[in-house]
């Protein structure tokens, strides 16, 4: 297996279960992410995070100042209910307690809102409906005042804090060796950042025109160099070869790692050894301008940066 794919296959396992764990951070914390400027950050390890979160210290102070009207209203729905309940055992009886009056007024309001309610003398057995249909929906306003009790807090709208945090970048450039279709992704969105309003994208997002040239025909601006331009990743790997003859190309180059802007119409593409995965060539492409508004380019091999954002393994 090339020792390129053989990374990319060990880290595809990799890369969904960072994104999983990313997953779960962001649900469990209610994480909003911070999205100003470079979408991927693709060359940091983390990223900064807003963090939205419960305030608990307030949500508790608030909750507690509630606790009383709810341990008040709780026992005066306790109450109502037993007054339902025992109205069901006084059907065909006559009325002889200020509290059945009331408790049959209430019930009344409940079954028949807006219209008159009268004192009945007996309490009729055609009633029994209307008593535990009203018997009912007092038990789940008692039920639903426990369960605020129960939960604290945690049963009310409770305020929020927000902070800024630190997590690791699932778009991290480290974890997408020998990914070509990633990382000209992210090589794509640093090239062309600032000149953004300049270009013009189709539907799906690809730049319809790459180079842009003044009145007199000069080469002013190169959008982009990619992975998928061939003829030049074929050019600089013929120079490697010729600088070192007797190494075993795929290794000593693996994977161009880096393609990053160096002037509106330079660009240095950057390798990495694929066993030691550190920085072994670089190369310069230069573009200039053609005839008829067109461009030529030249590479030439130039020196390795020394910080290059490292993979992970």
């Amino acid at each position: 297996m090339h020792p390129e794919n053989k990374f990319l296959t060990e880290n595809k396992m990799k890369k969904f279960i960072l994104s999983a764990a990313l997953m779960l951070v962001s649900t469990f914390s209610f994480a909003q992410l911070n999205t100003t400027g470079i979408r991927y950050q693709a060359n940091n390890r983390v990223k900064k995070v807003r963090m939205v979160v419960p305030d608990t210290v307030q949500a508790v102070a608030l909750f507690k100042e509630q606790l009383s009207g709810l341990q008040e209203e709780l026992a005066q729905k306790k109450l109502l209910l037993q007054n339902a309940q025992n109205l069901q055992t006084k059907l065909g009886k006559k009325v002889k307690e200020d509290v059945d009056i009331q408790t049959l007024q209430l019930i009344h309001e409940y079954v028949n809102p807006g219209k008159e309610f009268k004192a009945p003398k007996k309490i009729a057995k055609n009633m029994a409906a209307d008593i535990t249909s009203y018997t009912e929906f007092i038990q789940n306003e008692v039920y639903d005042v426990e369960r605020a009790i129960r939960l604290g807090w945690q049963g009310t709208e409770y305020p929020q804090k927000e902070y800024s945090t630190e997590i690791d970048n699932e778009n991290y450039r480290g974890l997408y060796f020998g990914d070509s279709e990633m990382l000209d992704k992210f090589d794509f969105e640093y090239q062309i950042k600032g000149y953004e309003d300049k270009l013009s994208f189709d539907e799906d997002g690809t730049i319809l025109k790459n180079d842009l040239f003044d009145k007199r025909g000069r080469l002013t601006y190169v959008a982009s160099l990619l992975r998928t331009d061939t003829e030049v990743m074929n050019k600089i790997r013929s120079l490697i070869a010729a600088k070192n003859k007797k190494a075993n190309l795929d290794e000593v180059a693996g994977c161009p790692y880096i393609i990053e802007r160096v002037t509106k119409t330079q660009f240095k593409v950057i390798y990495l050894n694929s066993k030691t995965l550190k920085g072994s060539y670089a190369a310069l492409v230069t573009y200039r301008a053609g005839k008829a508004n067109t461009k030529t380019w030249t590479a030439a091999l130039t020196a390795v940066p020394k910080s290059i954002p490292a993979v992970v393994k």
